[in-house]
């Protein structure tokens, strides 16, 4: 997976912006740049960078999920999964950074 794979996934945020929108999504800085920043849904207010760990987490989710509408939230554990699952009664996170763990094989 490549970092701009990653650009228009949704992630919702504790502290909304300031048009009110809890969610964020993974933008390219510019049209000629590949630098992933994070900008609000609504206002297309910039928000930040997102962190190397926030960036394999995404690509992480990828790699196992492929893209989706839902947006996700990180986990206070370390991993990410839906945010209807975070805040509401949730199994668990469902995509991790596991480096030392070799990929599952269709049986």
């Amino acid at each position: 997976m490549k970092d701009d794979d990653i650009y228009g996934l949704d992630i919702v945020v504790a502290d909304p912006c300031r048009c009110g929108c809890a969610l964020i999504r993974v933008w390219a800085h510019s049209t000629k740049s590949k630098i992933p920043i994070w900008k609000c849904v609504w206002c297309q207010k910039r928000r930040g960078k997102p962190t190397d760990t926030e960036i394999a987490l995404l690509n992480a989710w990828l790699k196992e999920y492929g893209y989706t509408l839902e947006p996700l939230a990180f986990c206070d554990d370390g991993g990410i999964r839906f945010a209807y699952e975070v805040f509401g009664r949730g199994r668990g996170p469902v995509a991790w950074i596991d480096e030392d763990s070799s990929p599952d094989r269709a049986a």
